[in-house]
């Protein structure tokens, strides 16, 4: 599979669709809130969990397609104090409710390991149509 490649897993499908991936800005740093710029994660801290591209689409019982990328880390979330594993995406993964801590708006969720010793333990999966790419930007000059 290329990088402009990513597999699309259907809720219960038993097969792997493939559809294509485009990311226009590959030089960029870090994911920041679409809504208001709040960094959120860095783009080097991508996984593949369970063996999936860290870039997925799935698509959850009321048949809403949500594209989602795993990443090791994030930062600058608030989330929900209860997971639940009804429903996960990922097997032997409990999920919960994250927004950015900057703005509120909901960007995806924390996944926490239900069986000890699994790896991850914890990753965070965002929804990459309520991100952005973005380079940090050079430091603030003083004006002092």
């Amino acid at each position: 599979m290329t990088a402009e490649e990513k597999h699309v897993i259907k809720w219960g499908a038993k097969q792997p669709m493939i559809a294509p991936l485009r990311f226009p800005d590959l030089a960029a740093r870090a994911y920041v809130c679409r809504r208001c710029g709040t960094a959120v994660a860095r783009m080097a801290g991508e996984i593949s969990v369970l063996g999936r591209p860290a870039v997925t689409t799935y698509e959850n019982p009321a048949g809403i397609a949500c594209e989602i990328v795993t990443l090791a880390g994030a930062m600058h979330l608030e989330e929900a104090p209860e997971g639940m594993t009804e429903h996960s995406w990922f097997e032997g993964y409990a999920w919960r409710q994250a927004a950015c801590a900057g703005c509120g708006t909901f960007l995806g969720w924390r996944y926490d390991a239900v069986l000890p010793g699994a790896e991850p333990a914890v990753f965070h999966g965002l929804l990459v149509a309520m991100l952005r790419r973005a380079r940090p930007g050079p430091p603030a000059e003083s004006t002092s």
